[in-house]
């Protein structure tokens, strides 16, 4: 008689626990089925972030809004699979990067997140911000094939039409799909996502604006009497003449209706328009996994998200397509990462990253010289005495006495190619009840920017009159070489103890030191006022090294305790308390709206 065959089942469950009870940190972690569930316009997962504790939004929820317990939006630190994903000039996330409209112009797709964490008051691995970490996750292949398609979509072709308004455009498609498996089973793991977002959205919006049917309403409202009023004067030029669409003797021009909208003055002074903004973003997403053995395991990532559409920023002053702004993005990562485990309680992990950001801001004539500006068929000659074809696109004029309108726009801003090389080396030990980590950290910033202001030489004026006289009552320009190729670097060094005193009691003891290289300019046109040597220095002069001393003692403790009073994890007093460095973004340095900052130079 032949033996039966002897089988066993052991079945092994473990649950989340509710309560984390052996450290300080506060935060949280969202797994990939809550991001889903829950409602999330433009499926932007950093719109969830202020369901954690001490992470707010300021008021209308755009970009550099995120503040943590009261911090700027800038003191965040992102990383996706513990690689730095922050952009060097503007410090916000390359992977849902912020725009000027819109609400985002790359993204990371949600369904490739397994989960996201935040942590405040973190441990000494994490440093450069003093806000809240945030960590993404994303998925891995399994053995088995699993994956998800979806699609949304909202049209404005069932929506009713305002009596007083025209009716706004509103499109909204999402669509993608995801895929995770294995090329060798229990080895080699393979996942993919890709999507793609498409939208339209109107805006209405009434503009005040001077009439240009000619004898309607007040002479100081409408063109052709604010112009007469000008001849009479004796101090019509013919520049603005012409931009109005007038004649030497301020008569309409038939076959050239000039910049300003059409308002017969039907309905007083007021205009409506309903412009809209569009966005594409493509997405994309892969994840390899390989397992060597019981002791090596490899992962690497890529991604690759493009974005572009044409934004109405300003709406209560945009009236024409001209104006509005044409706004692009590029975001790119790679990541690798090895995790080798030498024995039971010793694991070393080793990553290195790469991270690729670029954004381009200009209006929509930004390739049009505004001395032959063409617009409706026509031509006309505004000489701002800018040159250089990267300023180009009608100047912003905007005019005083109630007036909702602009002619003309304000950009251009162009910030990047910008990347983050990442080194991170770090050696976890456990040995009885300390839970050792030591490691350290090399990053390479570096931006590439032409960020500018009043490049295009934006004119403001006091009245119609004061218009059509030619006489601004402000006029800005700027001239010199705005470019600017920045680098600094960063090198870190932390050691953690987590040792767990008594059963209900574990503190968190952590070390951290932290340098960050005074930034340099590819070719020193960087400077700084220093009165003792002189006034203004640029970089590199014989009185001026650095634009600025280092900083080299930025040593920063970290202390935190966690106490389970009951002992069955219901409930936890902690508390904690460190020193935390920030490396400053590029952008506070350059003070690119007030022009003041370090890369503003005499010899600039």
């Amino acid at each position: 008689m032949q033996p039966g065959e002897q089988t066993q089942t052991v079945n092994v469950t473990e649950t989340v626990p509710l309560i984390e009870t052996s450290n300080a940190e506060l935060g949280g972690t969202l797994q990939n089925q809550i991001i889903n569930d829950l409602p999330l316009n433009g499926r932007n997962f950093q719109n969830l972030l202020d369901l954690r504790p001490g992470v707010t939004k300021y008021p209308g929820n755009s970009g550099w809004t995120q503040s943590t317990n009261g911090l700027r939006p800038h003191d965040n630190m992102f990383l996706v699979e513990g690689i730095n994903s922050n952009d060097p000039w503007m410090a916000q996330s390359v992977m849902n990067a912020v725009m000027a409209a819109g609400d985002a112009g790359t993204m990371l797709p949600i369904d490739a997140i397994s989960e996201f964490k935040t942590n405040q008051n973190p441990r000494a691995e994490f440093g450069w911000k003093p806000g809240a970490v945030v960590n993404v996750g994303v998925k891995s292949g399994t053995n088995a094939i699993h994956g998800t398609a979806y699609a949304y979509g909202r049209t404005d072709a069932w929506d009713a039409a305002d009596f007083f308004a025209p009716k706004s455009p509103l499109s909204l498609e999402q669509y993608g799909a995801s895929v995770g498996g294995h090329f060798i089973k229990d080895k080699f793991f393979y996942f993919g996502n890709f999507e793609s977002q498409m939208y339209e959205v109107g805006n209405s919006v009434s503009h005040k604006t001077p009439i240009t049917a000619p004898g309607v309403g007040p002479a100081a409202n409408n063109l052709v009497g604010a112009c007469n009023l000008a001849r009479t004067a004796g101090t019509l030029t013919a520049l603005s003449a012409q931009l109005a669409g007038l004649s030497s003797t301020c008569a309409p021009l038939s076959n050239a209706p000039g910049l300003f909208p059409v308002n017969n003055g039907s309905s007083g002074v007021f205009i409506d328009t309903s412009l809209a903004s569009t966005n594409t973003i493509y997405a994309g997403v892969g994840k390899l996994d390989y397992r060597l053995n019981d002791k090596h395991s490899f992962n690497g990532l890529f991604f690759l998200s493009p974005g572009e559409g044409v934004f109405v920023d300003n709406p209560t002053a945009q009236f024409n397509q001209n104006s509005l702004t044409n706004q692009s993005a590029r975001s790119q990562v790679l990541s690798g990462n090895w995790i080798y485990v030498p024995s039971s309680t010793v694991v070393n992990n080793f990553r290195v990253g790469y991270s690729k950001y670029k954004q381009v801001f200009a209006s929509n004539d930004a390739s049009q010289d505004p001395a032959n500006y063409s617009y409706n068929g026509n031509t006309y000659h505004l000489y701002t005495g800018q040159t250089n074809p990267n300023y180009f696109g009608l100047p912003a004029l905007t005019f005083q006495g109630g007036y909702n309108l602009v002619l003309g726009a304000g950009w251009p801003k162009t910030v990047g190619p910008n990347t983050v090389t990442q080194f991170t080396e770090s050696v976890s030990i456990q040995k009885g009840t300390h839970g050792l980590k030591f490691g350290g950290e090399f990053l390479i910033n570096h931006s590439l920017n032409n960020v500018t202001a009043n490049t295009k030489g934006p004119l403001r004026f006091s009245n119609l009159q004061s218009f059509f006289s030619g006489t601004p009552n402000r006029a800005l320009f700027t001239a010199g070489d705005l470019a600017r190729d920045l680098t600094d670097k960063g090198i870190g060094f932390f050691a953690q103890d987590d040792w767990r005193v008594m059963p209900r009691l574990t503190l968190n003891l952590g070390l951290r030191y932290e340098l960050t290289t005074v930034l340099t300019e590819a070719n020193n046109k960087i400077g700084n006022f220093i009165p003792s040597q002189g006034g203004l220095l640029q970089a590199g002069s014989s009185k001026l090294g650095g634009v600025f001393n280092g900083d080299h003692n930025n040593f920063a403790p970290r202390l935190g305790f966690a106490y389970d009073i009951g002992g069955n994890g219901k409930t936890v007093i902690r508390g904690g308390a460190g020193i935390y460095f920030e490396q400053g973004s590029f952008d506070s340095f350059m003070a690119v709206g007030n022009l003041l900052g370090l890369r503003t130079v005499p010899t600039g």
